[in-house]
């Protein structure tokens, strides 16, 4: 500061040379601007306890720093009055420099260090409060008694609360604090779900239980819904999934909703019927309920050297190479099976036969002939030759044929029928021969007869089932 600054009023009283060196010294050694602050404020404080008043402080130079309640005074009273002074006691008219209370204003006491306008009490949060003031503290209602100079309280009154409806399910009524006066208790009806009613709803096949709370409501309840799921005869199917109708139809569930049953459509396809059967099966449909027939067997099926053979029931066959082999073919519980079995031929030797009655049986198997001894040949035989009562006197040689011959019966592919060949012991050259015979009365007549003289084996027709046998050939006399 510049020394022209201290020739005022005050430098005849106090000599500020002390201050100013201080100053510098403070200046030139120290940076904090405010330790030069306080040569200066003890040169005032000197100088005010000598009765003068300076006022050194600016905004640019030692500012002064006062709370927001208090204002700066640099000759303020070294004593502020308070509302406790007593007018009757003695004041020291001592200034100094500091924070005071604004004017009209005086501290409520030395202690509180508050600022106030009119004296009163303090309330128990330190705030000052006028005499017969009314306020509310810790729901409390409170006033500042003036012959005692405190504050008095006593529990606040709140009204009574109003009536509420609390019926619902889960709803119980609770005591609680006032929103609008957090002093006071009023009842309010809150939702108390342990105290709710068990909901045992069941839901019927397709539809699943979905718990929900009603708007307004306080406890949870249950309610049906539908899956997505198909629903067929009471059966849930999932999507995708395959399953009969039962009414022919195979049916699917697709993933499309149905929106009036709310669960998944279902698609039917007629279920198809397979007709096409394997050899010896034939399709069969016999309406007894089932959406389709069935392939059943109606021939027998064997396979030969690989090669598949097909025959009807009661049908016999037997190879073209070998007709030892014989299959039959037999139906038995509606299963057709295809019997095997094999002919054994019986001892035969071809030099006991008789010339030209070698041949095969009927079933093409075996061969066969008239043996040598049982062939058709001539025989003879003596007899006495009667007609009409008449007889020859001597016996007479008559020949005769006898034997077996070859006859079979047997199927022919070619004329597909049975084929039948018979043949008989007969006569093949023969001669006519008279002989005389003598009759009763004594004459004597002559009659021809046949003479066989050789025999063979020659065809002829065969009997037919259920016809009468022809008669044995016989030779008559003319």
């Amino acid at each position: 500061m510049d020394l022209p600054y201290w020739k005022h009023a005050c430098h005849p009283f106090v000599s500020p040379n002390n201050f100013y060196q201080g100053c510098v010294f403070d200046s030139c050694h120290l940076t904090n601007q405010a330790v030069e602050c306080t040569s200066l404020q003890t040169y005032a404080a000197a100088c005010a306890q000598a009765g003068i008043c300076l006022h050194w402080r600016n905004t640019s130079l030692c500012a002064s720093s006062c709370p927001s309640d208090k204002v700066y005074k640099p000759c303020g009273p070294a004593e502020q009055p308070t509302c406790e002074d007593n007018a009757n006691e003695p004041t020291m008219n001592v200034t100094t420099e500091g924070c005071f209370c604004p004017d009209g204003m005086k501290l409520f006491n030395k202690e509180s260090g508050i600022c106030v306008s009119k004296c009163g009490c303090l309330d128990p949060e330190g705030i000052p409060r006028e005499f017969k003031e009314r306020f509310e503290y810790k729901c409390q209602d409170c006033i500042c008694d003036e012959s005692t100079k405190t504050v008095i309280c006593k529990p606040k009154a709140c009204p009574a609360p109003p009536a509420v409806n609390c019926t619902g399910p889960g709803f119980v009524l609770v005591n609680q604090t006032n929103d609008s006066d957090r002093c006071c208790s009023a009842f309010v009806c809150r939702c108390d779900r342990t105290t709710c009613p068990f909901d045992d709803t069941n839901c019927a096949i397709g539809y699943k239980p979905v718990v929900y709370i009603p708007e307004g409501g306080c406890c949870p309840q249950r309610k049906c819904e539908a899956k997505s799921v198909c629903l067929h005869k009471n059966i849930e199917y999932e999507p995708g999934s395959k399953f009969p109708s039962g009414d022919c139809q195979n049916c699917t569930c697709t993933h499309e909703p149905d929106p009036k049953s709310k669960h998944l459509k279902i698609r039917c396809d007629v279920l198809p019927c397979e007709e096409n059967c394997d050899t010896g099966y034939e399709y069969i449909y016999r309406n007894n309920g089932e959406c389709c027939g069935k392939c059943e067997q109606t021939h027998c099926i064997f396979n030969l050297n690989g090669t598949k053979h097909v025959m009807k029931g009661g049908e016999t066959w037997s190879p073209a190479d070998n007709r030892c082999e014989h299959f039959v073919c037999l139906k038995t519980g509606g299963i057709f099976t295809a019997v095997n079995s094999h002919i054994v031929c019986p001892p035969f030797q071809q030099s006991n036969c008789a010339p030209g009655t070698i041949q095969t049986t009927s079933n093409g198997c075996c061969k066969t002939c008239v043996e040598k001894d049982k062939a058709c040949k001539l025989k003879s035989v003596k007899t006495r030759i009667s007609h009409g009562g008449c007889q020859s006197e001597e016996e007479v040689e008559v020949p005769y044929c006898e034997g077996s011959c070859n006859t079979f019966t047997k199927y022919s592919a070619e004329a597909a029928n049975i084929e039948h060949s018979c043949s008989c012991c007969k006569e093949t050259r023969f001669s006519r021969r008279i002989v005389n015979l003598k009759c009763l009365n004594g004459e004597d007549v002559e009659r021809e007869y046949v003479h066989v003289e050789e025999c063979g084996c020659g065809n002829t027709e065969c009997t037919a089932a259920g016809q009468t046998p022809r008669k044995k050939r016989s030779f008559r006399l003319v």
